[in-house]
């Protein structure tokens, strides 16, 4: 039951995503459209101190207008590994250094 890309095309190209157009045929044979983010990889964060307590932060989201709770999280530099990358949006973003990590 997967759907065949038949074309496509980019509507938006950011610094960080684009936003891509797909139409597609479904295994019944209509077409239907797709919206598509694409992103560089990223890691999120989930820590969890010593005394069983998860840590999460306050962030201003201006697509919400509001400041949300949330885990740490940030994209993966070009030839950085996604462990180090982990590590080190914990430490910027909390000042917390893990004592071990583990993918979920």
């Amino acid at each position: 039951m997967r759907e065949k890309t038949i074309g496509g095309r980019t509507v938006f190209e950011g610094r960080i995503m684009r936003i891509e157009v797909l139409d597609v045929e479904l295994p019944d044979g209509r077409v239907a459209t797709r919206e598509i983010v694409r992103h560089g990889p990223a890691v999120a964060v989930i820590a969890r101190r010593r005394d069983g307590e998860f840590v999460f932060i306050r962030q201003f989201r201006k697509a919400m207008e509001r400041i949300c709770f949330e885990v740490m999280a940030g994209n993966v530099d070009p030839g950085e590994a996604s462990e180090a990358a982990a590590v080190r949006e914990l430490k910027e973003e909390t000042g917390y250094e893990p004592d071990s990590i583990r993918f979920l």
